[in-house]
């Protein structure tokens, strides 16, 4: 079973939790780094220790934590038994620490790809524990850094099954996954079918990257006019949207709206659609507005006789 996000919170925030109780400190943390930012995204803290986590967000790594850099030339993990120690030659993370109130830290690095991408870390701990804490944050570390890589390649394939990587919107088996919660939520419903016109005859003439840049202007005009998060493509030339709760005069201007950016932006489209009161009969509608979206392009073509689907 794939891990959800909030699995995969919970479990980072147990390890920490268990790591806190089981060692003495006040706070344990890990840090992920982005490029040059870097921000506190997990945190356990000690009962009456304050909560930093929402001050450390998009912090600039190199001012903050730059410094850790240098420790870890010469030795796996940073361990610093007094801050006072970095007074004179660190005094921005310096001050930083001493605003939290830490007067000792210790910190593992978390890798990716053998790349630096975070720390798991502890505040103010027993200087007697230092190496039996040590060992145990670097393999701890290792823990949550492969527990992060699993997570994050989780996140790509259900990514993946859901949105069509050209277009950038969702594609058919969220579509699928859309509906369910739509006829269980049963509110009024806007269902817009769009076809792109001549994408064939594009392809056969032009090549494919026209015809994909052809695709993405398509995206790109639905969602100037319908909400993104409900635009799917059905594969091909076919997109569907969604404008869940939306009245029947709203949905038919949406509709206008739609025929006058495109006619804007000179991108041939065929479009049915249908308002339903209740996402009960949501096949019906789907069933309907395919056909209107069908029979448009009908027209269309027959209207053109150079043209080809």
């Amino acid at each position: 079973m794939l891990m959800t996000a909030s699995d995969y919170e919970a479990s980072v925030n147990r390890v920490l939790r268990e790591i806190g109780q089981f060692l003495s400190c006040d706070r344990v943390y890990i840090f992920e780094k982005q490029g040059n930012r870097i921000s506190n995204t997990f945190e356990w803290c000690r009962e009456r220790v304050t909560s930093e986590m929402g001050e450390l967000q998009d912090l600039n790594y190199e001012e903050y934590t730059g410094v850790w850099d240098r420790y870890l030339r010469t030795s796996s993990s940073v361990v610093i038994p007094d801050i006072e120690a970095i007074r004179q030659t660190d005094f921005i993370t310096y001050d930083c620490l001493k605003k939290q109130h830490i007067h000792s830290l210790m910190e593992a690095p978390m890798y990716h790809d053998h790349n630096l991408s975070g720390y798991l870390g502890v505040d103010n701990y027993k200087e007697s524990d230092a190496a039996d804490m040590k060992y145990l944050l670097e393999n701890m570390a290792v823990y949550l850094s492969r527990k992060k890589d699993i997570h994050d390649l989780m996140d790509r394939l259900r990514y993946l099954s859901e949105n069509d990587m050209l277009t950038g919107v969702h594609n058919r088996n969220a579509m699928n996954r859309r509906l369910l919660a739509l006829k269980a939520e049963n509110r009024s419903l806007g269902i817009i079918y769009v076809d792109l016109n001549n994408l064939k005859w594009t392809n056969d003439t032009y090549g494919h990257s026209v015809g994909d840049s052809r695709l993405r202007d398509m995206s790109a005009l639905m969602k100037s006019v319908c909400p993104p998060q409900d635009i799917y493509r059905l594969g091909g030339d076919e997109f569907v949207a969604f404008l869940d709760g939306a009245d029947e005069d709203s949905f038919e201007k949406t509709i206008e709206n739609f025929r006058k950016a495109a006619k804007c932006r000179s991108i041939h489209v065929a479009v049915g659609g249908k308002w339903i009161p209740h996402a009960s009969s949501l096949a019906r509608g789907m069933r309907d507005a395919e056909h209107r979206m069908y029979s448009e392009k009908r027209r269309s073509h027959e209207g053109r006789e150079d043209s080809l689907s």
